[in-house]
């Protein structure tokens, strides 16, 4: 997972408030530390309906394979 281009990507199309900003930089991480396998599902369920990016868009910035 490519968590810099991701929260890069995150920064630049989404308006994303600093308490939110922080609680998503943490999900990240989070998911960063877990196993491949989790990464995608664990990535979407932590940020599904958080601040309207799709699952394709965010698996493709965070350049995790789709399942």
């Amino acid at each position: 997972m490519d968590k810099e281009r991701l929260l890069e990507y995150i920064r630049a199309h989404f308006t994303v408030s600093g308490e939110a900003a922080r609680l998503i930089v943490n999900i990240v991480e989070y998911v960063a530390c877990q196993s491949e396998e989790e990464q995608p599902m664990l990535l979407w369920a932590l940020l599904d309906g958080t601040i309207g990016i799709d699952r394709d868009e965010l698996l493709r910035e965070a350049n995790i394979r789709r399942d």
